[in-house]
């Protein structure tokens, strides 16, 4: 059996889709058939393409999405690494490697050595990771018969609420390189394939489970092992292992542990599992995933009766599904980026109910493929509408710019959120929720949220209002006033300098 390619001797390759030169499917519409206006598939889909790039770049823009404080850690590692501090968060300070994407603070940092403006660069790569992604799943769709499934998963893609607010994390990387492997393999790819499945586990190292189900996938349909494949994957894995140890310390990101240990508190949102309904919600963009949802429902019945759809949609939903199942057993909070792969599922299952109400619409009258359309485009503008705009965490800058002017550069600085701060202050960073802070994660799994007072010991501490709920023990224990003297406030913010131990 060939790899994946086209299968001369029976007309289909190893997905079940039949070869270009092959009659085409009496259900396809004649406007498939039929270009407009002359010009053909090829060049629409250049012009397609294109379009999709445009209004990726132009959603983004005026912070749209942009409201995680998340990302300013990744902006300080790789500032850090690029000034030559090295793989640090706390220049001369070593501690947890917080940044979750080595992939990412690597492209951040040769950016910043460049000259680019970090935050800058963080916006061209969502746009690139988002639009890439978007533009290859329409490809693959494409070569699995699916063309206009193909579009609509695009649509659907590039004006996602939920990927929209994870703007300036790693997750539009993530989902772009995710979408590049699964149209590699599709298109029979091997070295090329290789390299993409060894940068999605750089990315996130969750994407072992993607790397695990295709290689499976290949074995099973060649028979044999996908060598070239596994050859260039395991070079690149030992060229990141050589320099990781050397230059960090570990090969993988300790981030893992402190989200156990977060999800075991109780103080950090909800558990996993309910995120699934709780981030719409709560982001405010409800509606238009309970519709994407509804409609992925029914393309779950669809795919199931489509041969060609089975593998690669049954690869990204096993995928899917186990790193679901994986964070809700082991307790990880409710954050909204690790849900990419299951929003990445969901749309592709819509988008083909999509392509099934316009091809069934198509037999009564052709002027009824406006149909699929107008459902398209309610989603985009409800999508678009529902994506929350910046600036991120409002007051924060304020903050710094107050710490920078009114403390001893030495002096530590503690808060639930280190990102900004870190990003504008660049003050030692003490952290209680234990990204950076080994001795934390016993106490986050009790459910202590004092011990840091005296085992971390900040000389200043910020507290957003409304409050943090891990913040309140502190704030509502008996001695608070004795230990912290109030020192700085604006709307969003109060910045405490601590004045004793606690008792």
């Amino acid at each position: 059996m060939t790899n994946a390619i086209d299968d001369e001797s029976t007309g289909a390759n190893s997905f079940g889709v039949r070869m270009r030169s092959s009659a085409p499917s009496p259900t396809v519409p004649a406007i498939e058939r039929q270009p407009p206006f002359g010009i053909s598939k090829s060049v629409w889909t250049g012009i397609f393409y294109v379009a999709l790039l445009l209004y990726v770049a132009l959603a983004s823009s005026h912070q749209r999405g942009f409201i995680f404080d998340d990302p300013f850690i990744f902006f300080r590692y790789a500032r850090n690494l690029a000034n030559g501090h090295g793989w640090v968060y706390n220049i001369g300070q070593p501690g947890y490697d917080a940044a979750t994407s080595p992939l990412y603070v690597l492209i951040l940092a040769a950016a910043y050595k460049l000259g680019v403006n970090l935050v800058f660069a963080s916006g061209l790569v969502f746009v690139g990771g988002l639009a890439g992604c978007a533009c290859l799943t329409h490809a693959t769709l494409a070569r699995l018969n699916h063309w206009w499934a193909g579009i609509a998963a695009a649509c659907l893609i590039a004006s996602s609420p939920w990927l929209f607010i994870t703007r300036g994390m790693e997750t539009a990387l993530f989902i772009g390189v995710f979408a590049l492997c699964l149209y590699l393999w599709v298109s029979g790819a091997t070295y090329g394939l290789g390299a993409s499945l060894a940068a999605l586990v750089l990315i996130r190292p969750d994407g072992i489970v993607l790397v695990v189900l295709i290689i499976a996938a290949k074995w099973m349909i060649d028979r044999q092992p996908p060598r070239r494949t596994l050859i260039v994957g395991a070079v690149i894995a030992a060229i990141w292992a050589v320099y990781a140890l050397v230059a960090v310390g570990s090969i993988l990101p300790d981030t893992l542990a402190a989200k156990i240990a977060q999800g075991r508190s109780g103080f950090f949102g909800r558990p996993f599992w309910k995120g699934v309904w709780w981030v719409p919600i709560r982001q405010h963009f409800g509606i238009v995933e309970a519709i994407v949802t509804l409609l992925g429902i029914v393309g779950i019945f669809i795919a199931a009766m489509r041969p060609e759809l089975r593998l690669v949609l049954g690869v990204i939903a096993a995928a899917s599904a186990i790193t679901f199942v994986a964070y809700s057993l082991l307790t990880v909070p409710d954050y909204t980026w690790y849900y990419a792969p299951l929003v990445y599922l969901s749309v592709i299952l819509a988008a083909l109910t999509i392509e099934e109400i316009g091809r069934l619409a198509s037999r009564h009258h052709v002027g009824l493929v406006a149909l699929p359309v107008v459902v398209v485009l309610i989603l985009i503008v409800v999508g678009l509408n529902s994506t929350e705009k910046g600036p991120p965490r409002p007051g924060y800058e304020q903050a710094a710019v107050w710490i920078n002017e009114h403390t001893a550069p030495s002096a530590t600085v503690t808060s639930a959120e280190i990102g900004l701060l870190g990003w504008y202050t660049n003050h030692p960073m003490k952290d209680y929720d234990g990204l950076l802070t080994p001795n934390a994660l016993g106490p986050l799994e009790r459910g202590d949220m004092t011990w840091w007072v005296n085992g971390l010991r900040p000389d200043y501490w910020m507290v957003p209002r409304p409050h943090f709920l891990e913040d309140l023990p502190v704030l509502q224990a008996p001695w608070f006033s004795q230990v912290f003297h109030e020192v700085y406030a604006n709307r969003h913010v109060i910045i405490y300098r601590r004045i004793a131990l606690a008792p």
